[in-house]
């Protein structure tokens, strides 16, 4: 179980880092309109 929960974790981490890559990407282009 130790590992699909590192594995649940990494995920939730990525979807952080995820979400804040397209947040910057979004003001980004709302920049350029």
């Amino acid at each position: 179980m130790s590992f699909i929960d590192s594995l649940i974790q990494i995920s939730q981490e990525d979807i952080k880092i995820i979400s804040h890559i397209v947040m910057a990407i979004n003001n980004d282009l709302f920049k350029q309109l």
